[in-house]
């Protein structure tokens, strides 16, 4: 009987190895899923923050464009020496709406003015699917319909 004990006991004890055995394996795998997982969400981090500056650069450039675009507009100058023709060789620009109708940025900019006054105007922005010219003047925003 003693032997039968003897052998019970060294069972559970191989049985109780195997299962640490096992149970540090999984625990060694989840470490090391955990530091890949750790490992990926940082490279996405960097890559997010990479992509976020790149379109905030490219936001601001394009904001200080329209800004310039609009203040020329604004202020009827050429936007640089080489566009400096006589007003009758310069080009109208006519939007076509997809509704019916047509709109040069002269009439825009002349309803906008209109409707704000000598305020300054600083973006426009042209919908024609939706009918609107979307502004922004002295940081508040407006719209006007394009076509009644």
């Amino acid at each position: 009987m003693a032997k039968k004990k003897t052998a019970a006991a060294a069972l559970e004890t191989s049985a109780a190895k195997k299962a640490a055995t096992v149970v540090e394996t999984i625990k060694k795998e989840a470490a090391a899923e955990a530091e890949a997982a750790a490992d990926t969400m940082k490279a996405n981090a960097a890559m997010t923050g990479a992509v976020v500056e790149t379109v905030k650069t490219a936001f601001a450039a394009v904001e200080s464009a329209a800004g310039k675009v609009a203040e020329a507009a604004a202020e009827k100058m050429p936007l640089s020496k080489e566009a400096e023709k006589p007003a009758c060789c310069a080009p109208r620009i006519h939007i076509q709406s997809v509704m019916g109708g047509e709109i040069t940025v002269d009439e825009i900019l002349s309803r906008i003015r209109n409707q704000v006054g000598d305020r300054t105007v600083s973006d426009i922005y042209v919908k024609t699917e939706e009918n609107k010219a979307f502004y922004l003047v002295d940081g508040q925003t407006g719209f006007l319909k394009l076509w009644e």
